[in-house]
């Protein structure tokens, strides 16, 4: 089941909540577009192109699964609920335009959501709080 745009193309995507349970986030899950393009949505085009079976679940269990270790990690670490801003953490994904095959590292970021009705967001980059020296999108 594809995950559904939450108002416009511009704004984020909501992960099917079973797939956001699986991994572990039990709260609503919003992915920025470009996180959903480049690293978790996966066509049976992109899979002739680039010669490699990969699908968009799968994608998708991967970046949220890490996404649900940073939160764990930063929370077993102490700092976890009071600590305001996004975790950046890392996933490799096999790119979809260009010629390339091999998996790429990605740095991506996560924010829990604070609220009752809060949702846990994945972004692209570092998170901004982080400082410099955590590298880029790529």
């Amino acid at each position: 089941m594809p995950a559904d745009r939450v108002g416009s193309a511009a704004l984020m995507v909501a992960v099917p909540q079973q797939a956001a349970n699986e991994a572990g986030l039990m709260s609503r899950v919003l992915v920025d577009p470009v996180v959903h393009d480049d690293c978790i949505a996966w066509t049976d085009a992109d899979t002739a192109r680039k010669v490699i079976a990969l699908d968009e679940a799968a994608r998708r269990a991967d970046v949220l699964y890490l996404a649900a270790c940073a939160l764990k990690r930063d929370s077993a670490e102490g700092s976890g609920a009071a600590r305001p801003g996004a975790l950046p953490f890392t996933v490799e994904q096999v790119p979809r335009t260009g010629p390339g095959r091999e998996a790429e590292k990605v740095t991506l970021s996560v924010t829990a959501g604070r609220s009752p009705r809060g949702a846990v967001t994945v972004m692209i980059g570092p998170a901004l709080a982080a400082g410099p020296g955590l590298g880029g999108a790529r």
